[in-house]
């Protein structure tokens, strides 16, 4: 088996199945929740592309509004 690694499984409040995305499809997935949910956005002037990366790179969650949360964690996947 070969290890494919540097995937992230997407936990989405109320979804049955979870999804499975390279870092850059996590990075585009954050990018339009934070557009979607501006009060997300941090205040200060980093761009949201900054502020994606510093997700990932310090949290594995979202709170998108009281009770919804979003979740990421890395996967090793193996590939038969």
């Amino acid at each position: 088996m070969i290890p494919i690694l540097d995937h992230y499984v997407v936990l989405l409040p109320n979804a049955v199945d979870e999804q499975f995305l390279t870092p850059a499809e996590l990075r585009q997935f954050l990018i339009r929740l934070l557009q979607e949910y501006p009060h997300l956005q941090e205040r200060s002037p980093m761009a949201l592309e900054q502020q994606v990366q510093r997700l990932i790179d310090t949290t594995c969650e979202l709170e998108i509004s009281p009770g919804q949360v979003v979740q990421w964690y890395a996967v090793r996947l193996t590939k038969s």
